[in-house]
């Protein structure tokens, strides 16, 4: 019930702002039922963790719906915040090194929690450190290594890495939309733009090890529209060509075409269904 009334909520185009706080509000309550059975009626060590990230989620997602700006409702946003960081640190301590793939999750969704409750970019890169340590190296995709192969992987740990680089290239995005206005030049920081098309490619890359269609990288997918929807051509030059020099750099283009998977990176297909061939947006300046 909790998970339904959670993710309910994350449709925003169907449901109000009311709709989506109450659904959230039920979730929590399932979510606190949870952890209360599992914490002190039946001891289900990994049901507890599980129970224990819902409830973080819940307090999140809600949080993020009260303007701050409204009068009184800073406090409760505030109090929010504090819960889920409480559940999420909880979960991640609970996971500890037993429930591996669960305590990445916790540090993610914290991590994801200091960016847009607007904290400082050092927690946010605190806890994807944290995720990053718990992950084995053999998940990683490193430079001139190409997609990593793991024998009877916990795939969850993809969507993680898929995730963690969603958020940085997040991160440098709004780094890049803050920098100073170029001028009579198109684009404001080349070097900016090149490590979100970076972060983005790597997070594509990561959630196709995982699965080829499923809702986490559909919101990856939307993250990333959105992110790029109103770039200048220019701005999209600079974007194909890291997205080109990401695949070089990693060797992401060496393996040849399947039917699970391009030869060529996810997000090279993923700009030009949705924004077009470079060349196009080229023709049409």
């Amino acid at each position: 019930m909790c998970i339904r009334d959670s993710r309910r909520a994350e449709l925003e185009n169907l449901y109000s702002v009311e709709q989506r706080i109450a659904d959230l509000s039920e979730a929590s309550k399932h979510a606190q039922q949870a952890v209360d059975i599992f914490r002190r009626q039946v001891s289900e060590p990994l049901r507890l963790v599980d129970a224990l990230i819902e409830l973080g989620c819940a307090y999140r997602n809600w949080a993020l719906l009260i303007s701050p700006t409204e009068a009184g409702h800073d406090l409760i946003r505030e109090g929010l915040i504090s819960r889920a960081k409480t559940a999420l640190e909880e979960a991640a301590e609970a996971a500890g090194s037993t429930f591996n793939s669960r305590q990445v999750d916790a540090f993610v969704n914290l991590a994801s929690l200091y960016y847009r409750a607007g904290c400082e970019d050092e927690r946010v890169e605190e806890s994807l450190r944290s995720a990053e340590v718990v992950i084995p190296q053999g998940y990683c995709i490193f430079e001139g290594k190409g997609l990593p192969h793991v024998e009877d992987p916990i795939t969850p740990l993809w969507v993680q890495l898929s995730k963690i680089h969603t958020l940085r290239g997040e991160m440098a995005m709004r780094d890049y939309n803050k920098a100073a206005p170029p001028g009579t030049r198109p684009v404001r920081d080349e070097g900016l733009l090149s490590r979100v098309s970076e972060h983005f490619t790597l997070s594509l890359a990561y959630a196709e090890l995982f699965a080829d269609d499923y809702r986490e990288l559909r919101r990856a997918k939307d993250t990333i529209y959105r992110q790029f929807h109103g770039a200048n051509v220019a701005e999209f030059h600079v974007i194909y060509h890291g997205v080109r020099a990401t695949a070089l750099k990693y060797d992401l283009e060496s393996r040849p075409a399947t039917v699970q998977g391009p030869a060529r990176p996810r997000m090279r297909y993923f700009l030009e269904e949705n924004f077009g061939p470079l060349a196009e947006l080229k023709g049409g300046q």
